[in-house]
């Protein structure tokens, strides 16, 4: 079976339109609606909100972030130690901006 190159819709064999490029790239479209933003306006089906594609890859998204955010909770909080020297620059109270004038 193929798919809507711009929304990801399954065609049922003998229905859609085939669009082939003169550099031999096969489109395969649902309707004229998804041919017309693909082929005249140059849009990308992910980009819009009523195809299947633009669904599929944001709730990839937002399971993603739940999934993150899981992960994150279930860890406990502890602080990174480091192994860096302290300067001794550091301890040093800073010099004072007057100027005797």
């Amino acid at each position: 079976m193929a798919r809507c190159t711009f929304c990801r819709a399954t065609l049922e064999p003998g229905t859609g339109k085939m669009y082939i490029l003169k550099d031999g790239t096969v489109y395969h479209f649902c309707s004229s609606k998804c041919q017309r933003n693909q082929i005249a306006l140059g849009r990308t089906g992910r980009l819009e909100k009523w195809t299947k594609a633009y669904h599929a890859e944001h709730k990839e998204a937002k399971h993603g972030e739940a999934k993150a955010a899981v992960k994150t909770e279930s860890k406990p909080a502890t602080p990174q130690q480091t192994n860096a020297p302290v300067s001794q620059h550091a301890s040093k109270p800073a010099h004072s901006a007057t100027s005797s004038r």
